[in-house]
């Protein structure tokens, strides 16, 4: 790049890459740069004409603590810790900032263009394919508008199984009453008029006669006395207009019949274009032989389930085309628009062939449009990198449910944070309100905890006490007014409130407690407090999702020197795995989370 100041990064293992920098945040491109998670990376900060300046490394926010090495030709190298690779608590698309400092100038923050993390084949690939598992197969059901009437189902729930089952019932229902429909369907009597033998005429009417007036050369001689007399002749026609009555099938019921077929029909092709566009949002970077993109993890369950789903479409959109040519043919009638449950008419209720048809009827309408929340969820987690949050608000909801707790309320509040708000407002639930035996415990997902703008909204008992912060080493004075911890979990009993503040970090739980637990700390049990009366914070739970270093411990806590005659220490900082793949450590975090929860 010649002279224009970039940065290089450099790792034994791959080529370096150089990325641009700009003062502004870079859009992410369509094919973005690869970072390699199994690898050791430093920064080269080059053609920068500064003199001697430092310089903060931040990915995603997260300040990486990096030893400076001036490089002879003036180039500044970051060095990151050798503990642990770079990338290797992070996934999705990166953004990269460096905050340069020079005495006497200020800081500037600089912004490099957005690079996509690649992962070795193996646990870590599986860790994000678990999570994003869990996300598709309980979002609906607990977080999704799926869970209005389900609020208390512990049972995954996939709309997609849902919706095949409904419409492959439709074909059992259509395909195993044909045969009935087609020699016994209900039918009205219409008196119709026909050309046939006088031999069947019953009744002599006015359309008879212009029928025989009208059309001569049917006129054949009669024996005298019988017959029409013209002149000294007497004739009778061989054919006349003949009224009978004849079965119509053309009754309502028949009707609704054939044109639910098309409802279906119609159903199907808006459901192809949905799965159309989700499919052209989830094309995974790309790959090589021995490393995946996290993206491409994530996307390829999404893209998975939304393949099979749509080669279903196909073939029982066949299917159902073919039915209902059949039925068309077979009663003779043309279907009229179903846009809704039709009316319970007796022939409905009262006839078993057309009950199951009826049934049927109502149970699509009641299903609704499809909705794709767990493909879409997946996306949007990959795109707000927020996947690990996603997954552990599932654990947490699913945790008190099998816990006895009953989920009585979920609603999305919107907090009064003006901008910092709308960076982390969602589209589902974030408040969710449950009871048990007596106990009533709120878990909030991203709560605005504000400072002197407090003013209790949503129910939270919590206000921020300081204006001061810490990041890395440095205490200075915080331009914001609120903190947005991930969870927090408040309890009220006999007047009493307790308040269990949780942060979800996709990081070893090495690299969580060497590197952010200060931060942390100061920010949760040192710069918040109760702000009503008998509230208390109970602690702080740090849990980790990149659980994946061998000899690790799956729980620590920051007080881990026995106080005389085991009084605990509150508050507390508690560390655990939570993850995808470490089943039995990830239940015993969560597990010990809400039975502290339970039991205060």
């Amino acid at each position: 790049m010649s002279n224009i100041p970039h940065v290089r990064l450099v790792s034994d293992g791959v080529p370096p890459l150089v990325l641009t920098l700009s003062q502004t945040v870079q859009a992410a491109g369509t094919s973005p740069a690869l970072v390699y998670a199994d690898q050791q990376y430093a920064f080269d900060l080059v053609n920068f004409d500064l003199g001697a300046f430092t310089a903060t490394v931040l990915i995603n926010g997260e300040v990486i603590p990096c030893q400076p090495i001036f490089l002879e030709d003036g180039t500044l190298r970051l060095v990151p810790p050798s503990t642990q690779k770079t990338f290797s608590d992070f996934f999705g698309l990166l953004q990269i900032d460096f905050i340069i400092a020079k005495a006497g100038l200020g800081t500037t923050t600089l912004y490099a263009e957005p690079v996509a993390v690649m992962l070795p084949e193996g646990p870590s690939a599986d860790n994000l394919s678990a999570m994003g598992d869990t996300i598709a197969g309980f979002w609906p059901t607990l977080i999704g508008e799926s869970g209005e009437h389900l609020l208390a189902q512990q049972e995954k729930h996939d709309a997609l199984t849902d919706r095949e089952e409904i419409l492959d019932e439709i074909l059992r229902v259509y395909e195993s009453q044909y045969a009935y429909f087609r020699s016994n369907a209900r039918f009205k009597l219409r008196a119709e008029s026909t050309v046939d033998g006088t031999a069947k005429l019953r009744h002599f009417s006015a359309d008879t006669a212009r029928f025989i007036a009208t059309h001569p050369e049917e006129l054949v001689e009669a024996p005298i006395g019988s017959g029409i007399r013209i002149g000294n002749r007497h004739f009778l026609p061989v054919h006349t207009l003949v009224k009978r009555n004849v079965r119509d099938h053309g009754i309502v019921e028949n009707q609704v019949l054939v044109g639910f077929l098309t409802t279906v029909l119609q159903g199907i092709e808006r459901e192809k274009i949905a799965v159309a566009e989700l499919l052209a949002e989830t094309v995974g970077e790309n790959e090589d032989s021995l490393y995946v993109s996290s993206g491409h993890v994530l996307f390829g369950i999404a893209t998975e389930r939304l393949l099979s789903y749509r080669e279903k479409l196909h073939a029982i959109e066949d299917r159902i085309r073919e039915t209902a040519v059949h039925y068309r043919l077979a009663l003779g009638v043309d279907g009229i628009p179903v846009l809704r449950i039709p009316e319970p008419t007796p022939v409905f209720l009262s006839i078993p062939a057309y009950r199951l048809v009826f049934d049927i009827i109502v149970k699509w309408f009641a299903a609704g449009d499809l909705k794709l929340e767990a493909e879409e969820a997946l996306i949007a987690s990959m795109r707000q990198s927020r996947l690990y949050e996603y997954f552990v608000l599932l654990k947490l909801i699913n945790g008190f449910l099998k816990a006895g707790a009953r989920l009585v309320e979920r609603h999305t509040h919107n907090w009064s944070g003006g901008s910092i708000w709308e960076h982390i407002q969602t589209d589902h639930p974030n408040t969710f309100r449950f009871e048990r035996n007596g106990k009533k415990i709120t878990l909030f997902y991203q709560p605005l905890i504000a400072g002197a703008d407090w003013t209790g909204e949503n129910d939270l008992a919590l206000m921020r006490t300081s204006t001061w912060a810490i990041d890395g080493v440095a205490l200075h004075q915080s331009t914001s007014n609120v903190y947005t911890p991930d969870f927090l979990i408040q309890t009220e009993e006999e007047g009493k409130t307790t308040c269990f503040i949780v942060d979800a970090k996709f990081s070893s739980l090495r690299s969580v407690r060497t590197y952010q637990s200060g931060t942390l700390v100061f920010r949760y049990l040192f710069s918040i407090g109760p702000a009503k009366p008998d509230t208390r914070i109970d602690g702080l739970w740090l849990l980790c999702g990149n659980a994946l270093k061998e000899g690790e411990e799956d729980q620590a806590e920051l007080n881990d020197i026995p106080t005389p005659a085991g009084v605990p220490t509150n508050p507390n900082v508690h560390f655990g795995k939570v993850d995808g793949i470490n089943k039995e450590a990830t239940e015993k975090t969560l597990g010990d989370l809400i039975a502290r929860v339970l039991s205060v």
